[in-house]
């Protein structure tokens, strides 16, 4: 289990790191503008880096259930591999029909395979 001090000392690397992880996301949102754009499809794109407090709430949350993976050296070593969401984009969609077209301008883009990873139907 991650102590306080352990999870101080990984949140200090992470913060050290962050300008890297907001790069990233920012890259994958211009991108993302471009591709949307000459697909002719209207989203609403954010995207961010996790903030280190809630890095820190995760990792204390994940400390107590028990998860093995949330182990202090391996997250000093590559925080990134065990937290996957340390930085991301988000495409909002303006109408329900479009989430397939959107997310299919994702996996072009991105040369992936299979469906999206996430879709979440919120009122908002």
């Amino acid at each position: 289990m991650l102590s306080e001090d352990q999870i101080g000392r990984v949140i200090e690397a992470y913060r050290l790191q962050m300008a890297r992880y907001e790069a990233a996301a920012r890259f994958v949102e211009q991108r993302l503008r471009r591709e949307y754009r000459a697909a002719a499809l209207p989203v609403l794109l954010s995207s961010r880096a996790k903030h280190p407090e809630d890095l820190r709430d995760k990792l204390r949350r994940r400390a107590t259930e028990g998860d093995p993976r949330f182990e202090v050296d391996a997250l000093m070593n590559d925080v990134n591999k065990i937290v996957t969401d340390v930085a991301g984009c988000r495409v909002i969609v303006y109408d329900p029909r479009l989430e397939m077209p959107a997310a299919l301008v994702v996996q072009r883009a991105f040369g992936l395979d299979g469906s999206p990873d996430e879709v979440h139907r919120k009122p908002s």
